[in-house]
């Protein structure tokens, strides 16, 4: 599979946990890395989008994944009352996580791991989370650029 060394990076921090939920999932590769990569047995994939979801299913499919990952069209946690090891939320602004997570912080604390990353505007995310008394536990910062 090919995939960025961002999401290759992301899914490390999934190392040791059994579930996952990926909020903006798009193409679903994090997840699907993730199984096929750290064994995680329950995961569920969301997206705001039919389209990306459509092909996170294809992608689901490919892999032969069906019984370990689930798709939910959805926006945010909007309808996801399930407990899981390690909730992800990335590769959008800062903003637009810090609306999904002050939406549903009383969700919070269903997840053992909160992996974030913000494409711009971190520094609100970082603020979100210290007001509501989370710790940054690690901090990475990826440079991406193109040649």
């Amino acid at each position: 599979m090919k995939i960025s060394k961002r999401l290759v990076h992301l899914a490390s921090y999934l190392e040791g946990y059994n579930s996952l939920l990926d909020v903006g999932t798009d193409h679903g590769y994090l997840g699907i890395y993730a199984a096929i990569n750290y064994g995680l047995d329950n995961i569920l994939l969301t997206d705001v989008n039919e389209g990306p979801l459509e092909a996170c299913k294809t992608n689901i499919k490919s892999y032969h994944l069906e019984n370990v990952i689930k798709t939910k069209l959805t926006d945010g946690l909007d309808g996801i009352n399930e407990k899981f090891d390690c909730l992800n939320i990335s590769g959008m602004g800062g903003l637009l996580i810090t609306q999904i997570l002050e939406k549903n912080v009383n969700k919070l604390k269903n997840f053992s791991r909160i992996i974030l990353s913000p494409n711009r505007d971190s520094y609100v995310v970082r603020k979100f989370m210290k007001d509501n008394n989370y710790k940054i536990i690690k901090e990475d910062v990826i440079l991406a650029y193109k040649y």
